[in-house]
């Protein structure tokens, strides 16, 4: 079984904790890598140092590109330090907002990345491995043409705690009021397949890549 190599892209510090957190965390747990790239704040801003330790508690690496909060736009200058980040890691899966997502932050990370993508597989650094991309889940599951459809299910049970310590790094964004919902979501997520608690994602299929992971979850 090969290792998972994750790229976490999120638009704002405290996603891939929200959405990914267990996913990374348990790949880790497995042998696997998990950096997160996070499109806004740099590493000496209050959010910015959030990240890193929330990063730390995870056990994985975090890339901070700093560009503004609720103004992130899809732009070169953008996918072209994602397009270095990726080339330097080699991941064998990506993870990115939900196409689907309201939030324009989370909107304009996704095109971010599906640039970035382009732009890295036919250039002289193409990957020998292509990743596989999962788009997460979204607020309530919901998006612009209501709920948003996942067809795979992480089982994050076992590192359920070390998402919460990781979520917990946040303090500027309350995180203890709103743990407590996001753990509904998640054992609703898992119940759907007679798991204790679970992240949900939707494989991409771009530019006729479907990438070389069969599933995100190494226990399957």
């Amino acid at each position: 079984m090969q290792s998972l190599r994750i790229l976490a892209v999120m638009a704002h510090p405290d996603d891939a904790e929200v959405w990914a957190g267990g996913t990374i965390r348990k790949a880790i747990r497995h042998g696997g890598e998990g950096p997160v790239a996070v499109m806004t704040y740099g590493p000496d801003e209050t959010r910015g140092m959030e990240a890193q330790e929330g990063a730390r508690r995870l056990g994985c690496g975090i890339h901070l590109l700093g560009y503004p909060d609720t103004d992130l736009r899809d732009t070169t200058e953008a996918a072209d330090a994602l397009v270095e980040i990726m080339a330097k890691f080699l991941p064998n899966a990506v993870i990115v907002h939900n196409p689907e997502d309201t939030h324009p932050d989370h909107e304009a990370c996704f095109l971010i990345a599906r640039r970035a993508l382009i732009r890295w597989y036919p250039s002289h650094r193409r990957p020998a491995v292509i990743p596989s991309i999962f788009a997460c889940n979204t607020y309530r599951g919901m998006g612009l043409r209501g709920f948003v459809e996942l067809d795979t299910l992480v089982d994050i049970s076992e590192v359920w705690e070390d998402k919460v310590q990781a979520l917990l790094a946040h303090q500027s964004q309350q995180p203890r009021r709103w743990i407590p919902r996001l753990e509904q979501f998640c054992r609703a997520l898992g119940a759907r397949t007679g798991l204790e608690m679970a992240e949900g994602f939707r494989r991409l299929v771009m530019f006729n890549e479907t990438g070389t992971v069969r599933h995100l979850d190494q226990v399957f």
